[in-house]
């Protein structure tokens, strides 16, 4: 997942996932020297495993990891054959 803050600081930058939401938050400088806030929330699946996400941001650019949680991976199930 990606999403675009410019000008968002990594000390500003706040990601907070509650099940079922994820937040992102963050303040920008404004060209009249105050900032901006920034915020979204997206409604996320409840596979979602809250310790498998990971967050990077890179010029502008937040990229979230999220790991789906070991109970809603497929699975192979091997068949028996019997008599």
């Amino acid at each position: 997942m990606l999403a675009d803050v410019p000008g968002v600081s990594v000390e500003t930058l706040r990601v907070q996932f509650e099940p079922p939401e994820l937040v992102i938050e963050g303040d920008r400088p404004a060209d009249d020297g105050h900032s901006v806030r920034y915020a979204r929330a997206f409604h996320l699946d409840d596979r979602i495993d809250p310790e498998g996400i990971t967050a990077e941001l890179k010029h502008g650019v937040l990229r979230l990891k999220l790991a789906k949680s070991k109970a809603s991976q497929a699975r192979h199930i091997q068949v028996k054959a019997t008599a």
